[in-house]
């Protein structure tokens, strides 16, 4: 994390230099990207898998549900309705449940 920090400190010093109104989106847009893939490093490093495509019905374990939408149809019940976050983990070991509302029939 330190390394991490040092590099991304570095990096915003020597990118604040070269921002002119022409071209802030794209500097800022490259370093929005090398700060993901750093950190992504970082978790792989760590043994960190990000599982973005976590099951689409309901898992009390890699689900943290925020909201319930009412569905007519039975084949629905317990279904992902929308995702927010991917869900993290260790191992076996979930870190971070997948944010997500998820339909009742």
């Amino acid at each position: 994390i330190a390394i991490l920090h040092k590099e991304i400190n570095e990096m915003f010093s020597s990118i604040s230099e070269e921002i002119t109104n022409e071209n802030a989106l794209e500097k800022y847009t490259y370093s929005l990207n090398y700060i993901i893939n750093k950190l992504e490093n970082v978790l792989i490093a760590a043994g960190v898998v990000v599982d973005p495509f976590v099951d689409e019905m309901l898992d009390r374990k890699k689900h943290q549900v925020l909201k319930v939408i009412l569905s007519e149809k039975p084949e629905d019940n317990a279904k992902v309705a929308n995702r927010y976050t991917d869900c993290y983990s260790i191992g076996d070991r979930v870190i971070y449940l997948s944010k997500i509302d998820v339909y009742k029939a």
